[in-house]
This record gives C-alpha cells, structure tokens and sequence, in this order.
C-alpha cells in the first residue's frame, strides 16, 4: 500500500517562472557639505522607497501573478562605493530594503589604499553587502600606452559594470561637465546612451529630483524647473511599472473583407493568446507517434540528403578538462533555463517545416491525379477523388499548423532559446547579450515576440552578479569556458554552423541536382512523345498506351521537379549554408582573438567581455538573419 502524501508538501520548483525584481545603480559626487548631504539623503529615501512600494504593487497584480514566481520582489542597489556620498547612499538603499552589490575598480587591498582615510568607513559598509563585492582588476600606476590615467579608467570600469546591470541610475550630479571618465557626469551620459534612464538628484541644499527617459532630456533638465513631487512619483513610478509587468497583449486591427475570408478558409495566423504566460503554463511537446514522425520528416530528409558528417573541433585553450573547472552561479542559472525553450523551438521547427515539405509534395501529387483523369477519362473519377482527398488534406494541414502556430512558436522560443545559452558565457562577467537591437528589426505584425526580451530581462534583474575577485585564474576560467564551449568543443557554435553549413548545402545541392533532373527527363519524354505522334502513321499498331503514359509523364514530373524546387526555395537551403560559412569564419577568429588574449593587463576583465560579447553579437546575428528571412516564410497553400 502506497504511503500516503502529506498534504503540506513543498510544491515543486517551478525554475521558469522568474522572481520579480528590480535594479538600482547609485553614483554620487564625491564632496557634499552636510546640509546637502543630508538633505540628499533624505530624498533618495523617499525615491528608493517609492520604487520598492511600486514593485509591490505591480508584483500583486493578477496578470503578474500568473507570470513570476511566490517569492517578494528583490529589490538591488549596486554601488562603486567611490567616497562618503557614495555610501550614504549605499545605507539608505539598505534602509530601505534592497540587497546592496558593490562593485570596486581593484581588489580590495589596492581600494583601501585608493581610498585611504576613508577606508574604515566604507569598510563599515561594505560588511552591509554581506560578501556581494566584485574586485575588478583596475590599474592605477603609469601604464604607457593608455588613452587615460589608469585610475580613471578603472573608475570608469567599474561604472559601467553599474550601469549595465541596472534599470534605473540614481545620480547625485550638480550639473557640471565632467573632467575624467569615472566621474558621475560621465556615468550619466553611459547610462542615457544605453537606454538605461536616469534619476538625476541635484548636488544642491533643495536636492531636486528629475527622472530622464532619453539623453535628449538632459539639455531641458539642465535648465528647466524640476517637476511637483506627485508628478514625478508618478512618473517613476509608471516607469517601474512598465519595466515589472509583464507584456500586454498588442490591439488587433480591424481585418478587410479578404482577411475575413482568408481566415475562414485557411485558418488565422494570428495568435493573440498570451504568449508568456502560454509558454510557463501550458506549452507541452506532444509525444503520439504521430507528431514525433511528422515532425521529424524534414530533418531526416535532409539529414538523409547529407549524409554522415564529421566536424573537427577546435584545440582548447588548456588541457584541463570541463569537469574539473569551477562552476558559476550565474552560468548554471542560465543553463538550466536554456532546456525548455530549446526543446520547444526544434519541436515546433520540425512540425512547421515538416508542414510545408508535406504540403508542396500533396500539391504535386494532386496536380498528377489532375493530368491522370485526363489521360484516363474513362475512369477519371478515381484520380479526381483523390485530389479531392488530397485538397482536403492540404487545407487541413495548412490550418492546423496556423491555428497551432508552429511558425511562429518556433521563432520565438529559438530567439529565448539562443538568448538564454549565451548568456551563460556573459553573466561571469557581468554582461548580456545585446538583444535590444534583434528586437528592434522585428517586424510590426511580429510585434508580440517582444514577450522574448521581457522575458531575458527578467531572468537578468533575478539572477544578480557573480561576485569575487576578477584574478587572472579566475578570468582564465571565464576564458577557457567560453572559448571551449562557445567557440570550441563538439557542441559549440562552431561545430553547430560547420555542421549545419555542410547539411543543408549538400542537401540543397541533391534537390536543385533532382529538380533539374527531373526537368532533364522531361525534356527527353516530351521529345519522345512527339517523335511517337509524328510516326504514328508509319508504325504497324496504334501507340495509344505508350503516348498516354508519355503524357502522363510530361506532367507528373515538371510537378514534382516544381515541388522539389519549392521546397529548396522555402526551406532557403543555400542561405542558410552561406550564413553558416559566414558565421564559422567570423567566429575562428573570435576564437584566436580569445586565445591570444593577455589576461595579465590592467582591465583584462572589460576586454574579455569585449571579446566574449562580440562572439555572441555573431551569434545573435545570425538569429537575426534566419529570424528575419523566416519572418516572411508562413505555410501557405501549395
């Protein structure tokens, strides 16, 4: 008898349903008198907790619900810890309830000299972040080669670690230019320049607080009055709101009298059901034998076009081995992710491509039981049954991948898919991968895959920083694991694009190679049609047999020859084995850059990334390219 269950057992983890939260950055000027201080202080008390009273109320919203996890929202303050004023507003974020994360430009024993009589106090605050402190690997002697002092660039560093991982910047700024590349008016200028909006607090006795959305709001700031308190609470909090809660579902335009019927015949394409909330809820792989041999169709055809391939992978970097290196939080994170929205992605890319091999061959065969009730008119009702049959097919299939979606949920979870495994080589480092402009080139009928990007940046405000020091073996290991499994090992991308540039352009080649045979035979058949019709009187019997299988050859073979060229056209074989080659050269190089790489220089962390984001921006490129042309391909009737 089978024990039975307690009724307060933990539900399982649902890993895919992310916890809100939301991310703070806070850079300060340096010198501030006390009653600016203090009333500085007292201001982004209020700010920061009115942004953590916002994200709870978007977080109970029923839509939200549905979307992220049980847990509370997280709210996060990241920091340089660059002065006093810096950890004044380090404390008051950990006042008001945020996890604080401190990013320095050195290790901490170069910091505490960098900052001398200070250091106690900021120690003091660095207990605060309980052990969430990234040491990067700043300079700060004379380095001849450099554009600017090393201490400046190290600053600078780590300022823009600040910004990238944030969604709103806190500034504490006068107003004035800056006059190094670590300064705040600097970090203002990075942070509009990459979309991240900013919070700008006046380094003055009124402290007025300002919110800019884009980098052409700084001139008006600068001279214009700040706004009533109310109305920029309600300004802000319409941002965090807008970042928080989850994608609405976009208005439909009205359809045209065609659209109408269009929709009625061959089905609507489309789908206006939640997107996200479809993928955490109720996307499942079907697992009948008939899908898993419908949706493998195309793949074995082409696989079995190809034939066996080998691709030889890249030398690593080290000999040592993938098991004995460390394992990072934050590249686990995402790794576990990937899973689900890559199985979903090749299933729904076997169904929809399975779908329209299917549809161009019934077409070709429909078109054959055409031709042969009218060679064999006396018994044409046989073959004009079947193409009633067949017709009736085609539209079914041509609906049923509509109505399932299958084009378009195979974009969508390949583009989260590729997001979320690139990622595991960027988020060591304090990176993401650049996918802002991917879905910037979406189309506007396309729109609702911006699902996708909400998403990643969801999975990106969870997931945090990985902390500790940025040493030359710890960057070796961050090296070594994105030039291994990015670049290099058998399941790498260069393997991928090698693999998939040489499957589908042989299997390209055999259907323009069969195409164009077909069309070959043709030619030889309707010539020998035509020899039989000129010697039809001349021979001892009566060709009629013979010429009707030559007529029915005539036209079962151009059909045929026209659905194999169909096929090879809508499958875009070519184009994609030209990106494919495309991208394994672009990556190669990649590769020798990562190896070449001295880990030893000042900064070696930000060049690392540098390297590391431009392999994957090849890779998103790629999507990108494949996305846009597939945009376009939908199963339409044959």
């Amino acid at each position: 008898m089978d024990e039975a269950k307690p009724e307060n057992a933990a539900a399982p983890v649902d890993i895919h349903r992310p916890c809100a939260g939301f991310r703070v950055g806070l850079a300060c000027e340096t010198l501030l008198d006390a009653a600016t201080a203090a009333k500085v202080r007292e201001t982004a008390g209020k700010i920061l907790e009115h942004i953590a009273k916002t994200a709870g109320t978007v977080v109970r919203d029923q839509a939200a619900r549905a979307i992220y996890s049980e847990e509370a929202p997280v709210l996060h303050a990241l920091s340089t810890l660059d002065g006093a004023a810096d950890a004044m507003l380090s404390l008051a974020s950990v006042q008001a309830g945020y996890r604080l994360h401190t990013v320095l430009p050195w290790r901490r024993q170069t910091w505490r000299k960098q900052s001398g009589q200070r250091a106690i106090a900021l120690e003091q605050v660095l207990e605060k972040a309980d052990g969430r402190v990234i040491e990067m690997d700043g300079g700060t002697g004379p380095i001849a080669g450099l554009p600017q002092p090393a201490e400046d660039m190290a600053r600078a560093a780590a300022a823009r670690m600040v910004v990238r991982n944030c969604d709103l910047l806190i500034a504490v700024w006068g107003g004035q230019s800056g006059k190094a590349a670590g300064d705040v008016a600097a970090t203002v200028h990075v942070a509009l320049g990459s979309g991240i909006p900013v919070l700008w607090i006046r380094a003055d006795e009124r402290a007025e607080a300002k919110l800019l959305r884009e980098r052409d709001d700084l001139p008006k700031a600068l001279t214009e009055a700040a706004p009533a308190a109310e109305a920029l609470d309600e300004n802000l909090a319409s941002y965090v709101t807008e970042v928080l809660r989850p994608p609405s579902l976009l208005p439909r335009p009205p359809r045209s009298l065609w659209g109408q019927l269009e929709c009625c015949i061959i089905g609507d394409v489309r789908h206006d059901e939640d997107r996200i909330g479809g993928y955490l809820h109720k996307e499942a792989l079907d697992s009948s034998w008939f899908s898993k041999l419908f949706g493998r169709s195309f793949f074995g055809l082409r696989n079995w076009l190809a034939g066996k391939i080998v691709v030889p992978p890249i030398a690593p970097i080290d000999a040592t081995g993938e098991k004995d290196r460390p394992r990072f939080a934050s590249a686990g994170h995402f790794n576990a992710l990937f899973g689900r929205p890559d199985k979903l992605a090749a299933y729904f890319a076997g169904r929809y491509r399975s779908t329209f091999l299917v549809v161009f061959a019934l077409g070709a065969v429909a078109i054959t039981a055409v031709l042969a009730s009218a060679v064999y008119h006396h018994h044409a009702v046989y073959p004009l049954s079947l193409e009633l049959v067949l017709l009736v097919v085609i539209l079914a299939l041509v609906r049923w991948e509509r109505h399932e979606g299958c084009h378009r949920r195979w974009l969508d979870y390949r583009l989260l898919a590729e997001t979320l495994r690139l990622q595991e080589f960027l988020a060591p480092l304090g990176r993401a991968v650049p996918l802002r402009r991917l879905l910037d080139n979406v189309p506007d009928d396309q729109r609702g895959r911006e699902w996708v990007g909400w998403y990643f940046n969801a999975r990106l405000r969870e997931c945090g920083l990985e902390y500790g020091t940025f040493s030359r073996e710890r960057l070796g290991h961050f090296r070594n694991h994105a030039h291994d499994l990015l670049l290099a090992s058998e399941k790498g991308q260069i393997a991928y694009f090698e693999l998939n540039a040489e499957r589908y352009g042989r299997a390209g080649r055999w259907l323009n190679n069969a195409a164009l045979a077909g069309f070959a035979i043709v030619f030889v058949v309707v010539v020998a049609k035509l020899g039989l019709l000129l010697a039809e009187h001349h021979l001892p019997f009566k060709p009629d047999w013979p010429l009707q299988l030559l007529t029915l050859g005539a036209g079962l073979l151009p059909a045929f020859a026209a659905a194999v060229f169909a096929i090879r056209s809508h499958g875009e074989f070519e184009v994609l084995a030209q990106n494919g080659e495309r991208s394994v050269a672009r990556l190669k190089k990649a590769a020798e850059r990562l190896a070449r790489l001295d880990l030893d220089q000042p900064l070696a962390s930000e060049v690392l990334g540098d390297e590391i984001a431009a392999a994957t921006t090849i890779v998103i490129s790629d999507v990108e390219g494949w996305s846009l042309l597939f945009n376009v391909k939908a199963v339409e009737l044959a």
